[in-house]
């Protein structure tokens, strides 16, 4: 099998340049007949990761993965997914949800880079790995989700450590603790003491 690895996130220069003379995913595809995997790596973390996540988050929900699907982006260079969500709560939000459907809500919807599509007929996958992490979401997960909200198509973008799994009334909180940092978080939290935590720090 043939990998290609793409290190994002931690070198600028020249950052557009090489991103023009990079072959197309439907390029890949077709030179590789859908053997390639394209890798994008994390670059640590520069801060205090619950605060670093809270204070980039436009959203955040308790709720359930009802469907997905991933497809290309409109320049054949990148791959997203799209989960819709069924909504149990609204934890935290800054910008408002608008709906072109007069009298209907628009449907939850987080995007995260990475998926898997065919393209002529070869299946190519961008698997993101965000600081050691991908996102595993499936239909039916009961979740607590941070989204940054995106006006181009007023989707919610999310990364693999913006999603927290519930059981009952309680969340699994595996953020790390770094030196330094302690954000007063326990690896199992009543969901309503993580909202609190939650709100605490987006109001900041």
């Amino acid at each position: 099998m043939t990998n290609l690895r793409i290190v994002s996130g931690v070198v600028l220069l020249s950052a557009i340049q090489l991103h023009a003379q990079q072959p197309t995913l439907r390029e890949l595809a077709a030179q590789t007949q859908g053997k390639t995997a394209v890798m994008k790596m994390g670059c640590g973390w520069p801060g205090a990761p619950f605060k670093l996540i809270a204070s980039q988050t436009d959203l955040v929900i308790e709720g359930t993965v009802t469907s997905h699907r991933a497809y290309l982006t409109s320049d054949d260079r990148d791959i997203f997914t799209d989960y819709e969500f069924s909504l149990r709560q609204i934890i935290s939000q800054r910008a408002v949800q608008s709906s072109n459907r007069p009298g209907l809500p628009a449907p939850f919807v987080f995007k995260t880079e990475g998926g898997t599509v065919v393209l002529d007929g070869f299946p190519i996958t961008v698997d993101v790995d965000s600081n050691g992490r991908r996102v595993t979401l499936k239909d039916g997960d009961h979740v607590i989700i941070f989204g940054k909200h995106d006006p181009a198509d007023g989707k919610w973008r999310f990364s693999a450590w913006d999603v927290f799994y519930t059981s009952g009334d309680t969340v699994k909180n595996d953020l790390p603790v770094l030196e330094g940092h302690d954000e007063g978080l326990t690896p199992i939290m009543a969901i309503g003491v993580f909202g609190d935590k939650v709100r605490e720090m987006a109001a900041r």
